[in-house]
């Protein structure tokens, strides 16, 4: 009797960790005037990376990046008034980022909760992550992205504007390399 409560909260970790079904967030697109949706599995991510870049130097290095990755998920939703998107309709994608290996790293509110943003990541040795995701939320403009697989941080600004992915040190609140060059200089 005591084993099958020992093999399911064992087991338990594993069903936890199998991925984030991202029609869960289908509600928010019900109000939004404008939306996007991309989602890239292993094999599409490959298919896409064909279409990438017109500089060849930018686009090896894109390529390069997204052999590593195994899905990419973008849902950004933009609606015509404040308050017509439901944040608790995000409470599934932040109880899966609330578990391991995911550790939330930022979660910055502004404007008396007008702004959230927060960023999880998968931390792995080597300057590596195994995983980022990002839930942006504005009174008129919801994103959420979430990049499963292997990435350097130092690449992470590389997949900005890239297969629908917005610029992540916007989304985070990051300077970007060139901004922290400038105020070197000054």
């Amino acid at each position: 009797m005591i084993k099958t409560p020992l093999l399911f909260a064992l087991a338990f970790p594993l069903f936890a960790q199998q991925g984030f079904d991202f029609k869960t967030l289908d509600p928010l697109a019900a109000n939004a005037t404008d939306k996007t949706v991309v989602t890239l599995d292993a094999d599409m991510l490959k298919m896409a990376a064909n279409f990438i870049g017109s500089d060849p130097k930018d686009s090896a290095s894109i390529k390069s990046l997204i052999g590593n990755l195994k899905a990419i998920y973008v849902r950004e939703y933009e609606y015509a008034r404040s308050g017509q998107y439901n944040q608790a309709d995000l409470g599934p994608l932040r109880a899966y980022l609330s578990q391991p290996p995911w550790s939330k790293i930022v979660d910055s509110t502004e404007g008396k909760g007008k702004e959230i943003s927060e960023v999880y990541m998968q931390p792995l040795p080597g300057n590596q992550l195994g995983g980022i995701a990002v839930i942006s939320l504005e009174p008129k403009e919801l994103t959420v992205v979430l990049i499963n697989g292997v990435i350097n941080m130092d690449d992470i600004g590389k997949l900005g504007g890239n297969m629908g992915i917005p610029d992540l040190h916007t989304l985070m609140d990051l300077k970007k390399p060139e901004d922290q060059k400038t105020k070197k200089k000054d």
